[in-house]
């Protein structure tokens, strides 16, 4: 906190609720990676509205990008407190707790995410990473049914697909597995033949596929 008193900003006029333009100013810092000048005009923010989940959300940002993750795990704890049904914090609790080592944690946030919505296709995928699924997985299941589904948001079906092809490269079965990532490439809307690629993944699963030795 040295660092934010040597700063000495300008304090910015302070109303009950920030306005537009003092959160922009704001996220412009933070875009820049400024995120010390950052805090100092969100800390006089927080004490006058310190229940505004949109100051502490960006507090709980700098806090990590600064290396203090203690602290910002712990604005995500209050902000989860205050608003429990916001689960696009408590997946951001659980990848501060992934990358403060606390893994048990990390994956009991995604669970209670999924609890309240199972079909929080960024929860399962996330899941996945902490605790690789088998292929009989119940969440494996759901995703195949959603994956097939042509019903989900682009950023969802790439988040689907690609899960499902991490789960068939970790069961050894890369020909599904190249399909699904081609999907996710698919749905993140990037320019490529699918046809192309399916030959060509095709050939490649042919010519790694061990060979079949027979005696002369």
């Amino acid at each position: 906190m040295s660092s934010l008193s040597q700063s000495q900003p300008v304090e910015p006029h302070l109303t009950a609720t920030p306005s537009e333009e003092q959160l922009a100013d704001v996220d412009k810092l933070i875009e820049d990676r400024q995120f010390v000048p950052a805090l100092a005009q969100l800390v006089p923010m927080l004490k006058v509205d310190p229940l505004n989940c949109e100051i502490i959300d960006r507090v709980s940002e700098c806090y990590f990008q600064i290396g203090d993750t203690k602290t910002a795990i712990a604005m995500l704890e209050f902000l989860i407190e205050n608003y429990p049904n916001r689960l696009n914090y408590r997946m951001r609790l659980s990848k501060l707790r992934q990358m403060a080592g606390d893994v048990d944690g990390a994956i009991s946030e995604c669970q209670k995410v999924l609890k309240m919505d199972p079909k929080q296709v960024w929860a399962i995928y996330h899941l996945n990473d902490l605790a690789p699924f088998q292929r009989d997985s119940k969440w494996v299941t759901l995703l195949r049914k959603l994956d097939k589904s042509n019903k989900l948001p682009a950023g969802a079906q790439a988040l689907a697909s690609n899960t499902l092809g991490q789960v068939e490269a970790a069961s050894g079965r890369h020909s599904p597995a190249f399909r699904h990532f081609a999907r996710a490439k698919t749905a993140q809307k990037r320019d490529f033949d699918f046809e192309t690629v399916k030959q060509r993944v095709d050939d490649q699963v042919a010519y790694f596929r061990p060979k079949k030795h027979t005696s002369a």
